[in-house]
């Protein structure tokens, strides 16, 4: 096992997920404008909650960091893995997917809707440090984890001044 890895448990249901690699850039993990970009996504998701049919931000992630690796969890329940493709293509990772319907038996009449069905895609801006190569996607039980990797070499450096004088 290496570092990088975590402790491997296998999971009933569990399904691995193919990742296409991209190229790092030297974009961080996050800018003023894609920040921006959230906020202002976020104030129409808001006006859209108004209407009839409302736009939640899907699929919904947390993402954490530690000392080797980022690591992005997204909420995808009902999504089946041949129905799912993540990317990674310079600082961006894309998921993208589709959730389908249920079958209702003969004769049933839907009588309330809540749960979204149809076509998402979610981009998420990359930090620079990250290893495109070794990027992982694992599904489990509706939940996506996906396993950033950082480059060992991306740490900075210190570089000597030089002067005329010499």
């Amino acid at each position: 096992m290496d570092a990088n890895d975590e402790p491997r448990v296998e999971e009933e249901g569990a399904q691995d997920v193919d990742v296409d690699d991209g190229k790092e850039t030297s974009q961080g993990w996050s800018s003023p404008f894609g920040d921006l970009q959230e906020l202002v996504e976020d104030m129409v998701d808001g006006f859209r909650g108004l209407s009839p049919t409302a736009y939640v931000r899907y699929p919904r992630m947390e993402m954490a960091a530690t000392d080797d690796s980022y690591i992005v969890w997204m909420d995808l329940p009902g999504v089946d893995s041949d129905d799912l493709h993540v990317s990674a293509l310079g600082d961006e990772l894309t998921v993208s997917g589709h959730r389908r319907r249920p079958e209702y038996p003969e004769g049933a009449r839907v009588r309330r809707s809540e749960r979204s069905y149809g076509s998402f895609r979610r981009v998420v801006r990359l930090p620079a440090d990250v290893d495109g190569e070794g990027i992982r996607a694992r599904l489990v039980a509706g939940v996506l984890r996906i396993m950033l990797p950082r480059r060992v070499d991306a740490e900075g450096r210190t570089i000597e001044v030089e002067t005329d004088s010499d």
